[in-house]
């Protein structure tokens, strides 16, 4: 579903912010219950680029996570270089 058709219906009610990788607050990491993994590459950024129709992306079949947190309110795995 599209931000727009949420928004819609919702009745107007989301708010849609940017949360910047690393930086991520407790609130948006509760969402995901300690389950949140950044792999490196994937979509340029909407902002960057409106005009690409189809993108193709895929997740490594090898990758190295490294974990950060102690609770479901701020944990994350980050892909990182081995």
């Amino acid at each position: 579903m599209k931000a727009i058709e949420k928004d819609l219906e919702l009745g107007g009610a989301a708010v849609q912010v940017r949360v910047t990788q690393g930086k991520e607050p407790p609130h948006f990491l509760t969402l995901f219950a300690g389950r949140f993994i950044i792999i490196s590459g994937g979509y340029s950024s909407s902002f960057d680029d409106t005009t690409e129709k189809t993108r193709e992306w895929s997740v490594p079949d090898e990758y190295m996570l490294q974990v950060y947190g102690n609770s479901h309110t701020n944990t994350r795995a980050t892909q990182v270089n081995y």
